[in-house]
């Protein structure tokens, strides 16, 4: 039977200069945190979905897979949260390469041994107390030290937060309080705290964005973040907002791989790998009241998130905001609204209304916004907007245009369902409670609409027109009562209220 978690080899390849009983404690944390990055390890692997994007979007590690024989089918998770061991080792102030008489060698002997081997092979290989795993350890780390270098100037860049965050941003936080908590227990081997030890802490516990304060009791004050900030962040992030958008699933999934294409490429370069060139300009096409300006706006925060722009705001015009009516004041109109756009997104609904007869002006906002594109492209994002066909042969009558735009999202009708949902969501927002009877004649009204609709539709925005008039009719209701209104009433939409 094999014995408990042997202090030996701690004891026989490290310098402790504290009694046996601290050195029991310090080992019961690192086993117990050391258990929680194996935790979310194998969590990560259950994920099929997780584990197909790792293998087709993290690459440059072959050199790594080949030389550290691992277990499982898959490595490349478990270089990259190795790696980014490392990197806090390294960042903490310690030696590289190791040295295992080195009391902070024991955290990371622990941390690497974990994620490397499964359970059984954990607990034989420290129950037999030999010096197999503090040699391999050593080896390991001067190993994984030369693949942290491309990014180390960077403080808070690690190989793994960028697929997360691609993934999901959620997963990215989790994994950064791990990589807390390892630097944590790692700098408190000795007994002290060194200023860079401290400097290091402080910068990850702020990079952890979005936890609750609970995750963080072991930062310094000042670094804390209240409940209410949380839920206020939670509340802005863009892919939250993306996310909560009724509808619109197809354009999520484009948007999401938009992001994750980026994220990765991002990735690669700080790798000192070759990347891809990525256009940020969009083509959104669609009947009205799809959700177009609201996705541009949730898109100009991702990219300014992503440090593709600086402010992330978005500016929305049409021609009558870049054409003037007379020579040679349409450059002048067009390089204003530009000029507002920097740093930001350009949001241009009907673009193709740009474009008129043989003497329209619109044609000198076109030239004026390409030249502009081109000068500030590091600063400049543009989303054109409007229906389907006429977007398309808009794009394709200039060239400069065709090879600027060539991401189209297109954003379908929404459904009856959906657009009950929009309806009941205006309703709850606004303190108004649906009566059953109400909600079924709020379906066949929607069902009569679309029954009848053309292509001018206006889907979300007729939904808005009909929750206006409905407030209207309640108030006529309500008005003619000679009943004291109660609150519930004030909140009641009965069937006639619906037009």
């Amino acid at each position: 039977m094999a014995k408990p978690y042997s202090l030996q080899i701690f004891i026989k390849f490290t310098n402790f200069e504290v009694r046996k009983t601290d050195t029991m404690n310090y080992l019961n944390v690192c086993r117990t945190e050391a258990k929680k990055l194996y935790a979310y390890l194998r969590k990560l692997e259950e994920n099929e979905d997780f584990m197909d994007f790792i293998i087709h979007n993290v690459n440059g590690l072959e050199e790594l897979e080949n030389s550290v024989k691992f277990d499982e089918d898959n490595p490349k998770l478990m270089i990259c949260i190795m790696a980014d061991l490392m990197k806090c080792y390294r960042q903490l102030g310690h030696r590289i390469p190791l040295v295992p008489s080195d009391p902070e060698f024991l955290c990371i002997s622990f941390f690497f041994s974990r994620v490397m081997w499964d359970n059984r092979k954990f607990e034989a290989l420290y129950a037999d107390a030999n010096s197999i795993c503090a040699d391999l350890t050593a080896q390991l780390c001067t190993a994984y030290a030369s693949i942290t270098s491309p990014h180390l100037d960077i403080p808070d860049s690690f190989l793994f937060t960028g697929v997360l965050n691609a993934y999901d941003p959620k997963m990215e936080r989790e994994y950064r309080q791990h990589l807390y908590d390892f630097s944590s227990v790692t700098a408190s081997a000795d007994g002290k705290i060194t200023p860079k030890e401290a400097a290091w802490l402080s910068l990850l516990a702020k990079s952890i964005k979005d936890s609750d304060t609970s995750t963080l009791d072991s930062a310094s004050e000042e670094v804390r973040k209240d409940e209410a900030e949380v839920g206020k962040e939670d509340e802005n992030d863009p892919m939250q907002q993306l996310n909560a958008l009724i509808g619109l699933e197809a354009v999520k999934t484009e948007v999401k791989k938009l992001t994750n294409f980026i994220c990765i490429q991002q990735m690669r370069e700080k790798q000192g790998l070759k990347t891809s060139p990525i256009s940020y300009h969009c083509v959104f096409t669609g009947n009205p009241g799809t959700g177009k300006t609201t996705v541009a706006r949730i898109i100009a925060r991702i990219y300014q998130q992503l440090g593709i722009l600086a402010k992330g705001h978005l500016v929305e015009t049409d021609r009558s905001g870049l054409v003037a009516e007379y020579v040679g004041q349409t450059a002048v109109k067009t390089n204003k609204i530009v000029d507002s756009a920097i740093d930001g997104v350009l949001f241009i609904d009907e673009a193709y209304s740009l474009v008129g007869g043989e003497n329209d002006f619109g044609y000198e906002a076109i030239a004026t916004l390409l030249k502009r594109m081109e000068d500030d492209r590091s600063r400049l994002v543009v989303i054109l907007a409007g229906y389907g066909d006429e977007m398309k042969r808009f794009i394709d009558s200039n060239p400069g245009l065709q090879s600027r735009f060539n991401r189209y999202i297109h954003f379908e009708d929404y459904d009856g369902a959906e657009l009950a949902e929009i309806y009941e969501s205006l309703m709850e927002k606004n303190d108004y409670i649906l009566s059953e009877e109400a909600k079924a004649r709020l379906l066949e009204t929607i069902d009569h609409a679309l029954s009848e609709k053309d292509r001018n539709f206006g889907n979300a925005r007729y939904v808005r027109n009909l929750f206006e008039k409905t407030l209207e009719l309640q108030a006529m209701r309500l008005s003619d009562s000679a009943d004291p209104i109660s609150k519930t009433a004030l909140q009641l939409v009965l069937p006639s209220d619906i037009p």
